[in-house]
């Protein structure tokens, strides 16, 4: 995987658009979408991918079981420039004889995560909405600058080196009277 499908529009444009390797594990489309527009981000490189998620969202299929769990519902990898991710919703038609497909759902709190390709390290990510309330099923959500660095100690002499940061915030410790 990774290495994109190449498409050519009418003669005259060539991209590549790149193919999930992390993030795959997406329900089945049912027609109930949001779109949510990630404008910039700092702290990914390109090939890392955002995964769009609801914590609390429907995961079963074909039933009225109603499981609830974690569910990844849109996912994309970052380009170095805006990204759009279709997030899928769920559709819950038991009241009326019928049965259950797993996404979203609605007003749940959207979140994310980002998957580090270079390091395959996952972890959460808390965006800043400059559009949208941050919940499942407003026609548009927008995130102006997703920061996606993983802030902490970065220096391996300090007490308290993170081995997971990736931005030094200033918080090193050091041992100054160590044991002779």
């Amino acid at each position: 995987g990774g290495e994109g499908l190449e498409v050519e529009l009418g003669g005259c444009v060539d991209f590549t658009i790149a193919e999930l390797d992390h993030f795959t594990n997406l329900p089945d489309p049912t027609g109930v979408n949001a779109l949510v527009i990630i404008e910039n981000a700092v702290g990914l490189e390109s090939g890392d991918e955002i995964g769009l998620f609801d914590a609390n969202g429907i995961t079963n299929s074909g039933n009225c079981t109603s499981e609830l769990d974690e569910i990844l519902v849109g996912a994309a990898v970052w380009t170095g420039s805006q990204i759009d991710i279709v997030g899928i919703g769920s559709i819950d038609n038991c009241s009326i004889g019928g049965y259950q497909l797993p996404g979203w759902i609605l007003s749940n709190p959207i979140s994310l995560k980002v998957w580090d390709a270079s390091e395959n390290l996952e972890y959460i990510v808390t965006p800043e909405f400059i559009s949208g309330d941050g919940v499942w099923g407003e026609v548009l959500s927008v995130i102006g600058e997703l920061d996606a660095w993983r802030y902490g100690c970065t220096d391996n002499f300090a007490v308290n080196y993170d081995p997971i940061a990736n931005n030094d915030d200033g918080s090193c410790e050091y041992d100054l009277c160590p044991d002779s």
